[in-house]
């Protein structure tokens, strides 16, 4: 059997407690079926995982006990993908692709040419939707650094926010 990964959004640090929200209580309670005793890997995406034991479950959530920590492998390099918009609901499967290949940030940004406008709550709604498509994503490919979805912003905003020692590359597909 597989041992479950689940992700922490605190800090994890050797000899601390950890405690899951109610989500991740749900998740392995329920879903799992996992009781009081059995081992789960835990990660909070800033590259650091350990073994764990499920301590107790309590209505605010999980309590684990942290065991060893895991040793992982760092990237020598940091990938970020900017993508415009793109109509429906295809952003979600390009920001699941992009987690699974190993990008570390991706920066939506709309474009004149999008046909999709997001604005206002709704934008905000959409980036906490990718985020949690990202964090899943980092579950189910054993992966311990989170792919980290920015805010929503414009072209112009995008390119400013660009650092002047990276390399860009800009695609575009031919008419």
């Amino acid at each position: 059997m597989t041992i479950p990964r689940i992700y922490s959004p605190i800090v994890l640090k050797k000899g601390t407690p950890c405690e899951l929200g109610p989500d991740n209580r749900k998740y392995l309670k329920q879903v799992l079926r996992l009781k009081q005793g059995d081992k789960i890997t835990v990660f909070d995406g800033l590259g650091h995982e350990f073994a764990a034991i499920i301590k107790n479950y309590s209505a605010a959530g999980v309590c684990l006990d942290l065991g060893e920590k895991i040793k992982t492998t760092g990237k020598e390099i940091k990938v970020i993908l900017a993508q415009a918009i793109p109509k429906a609901g295809k952003m979600d499967l390009i920001v699941k692709n992009a987690a699974e290949l190993g990008a570390d940030v991706i920066i939506p940004f709309t474009a004149a040419r999008s046909v999709s406008r997001i604005a206002g709550e709704k934008a905000f709604l959409k980036v906490a939707r990718w985020q949690k498509i990202a964090r899943e994503t980092a579950r189910c490919c054993r992966s311990s650094q989170l792919t980290e979805v920015y805010p929503l912003m414009s072209f112009t905003a995008m390119i400013k926010d660009a650092k002047e020692h990276f390399l860009k590359m800009i695609f575009r597909s031919t008419p």
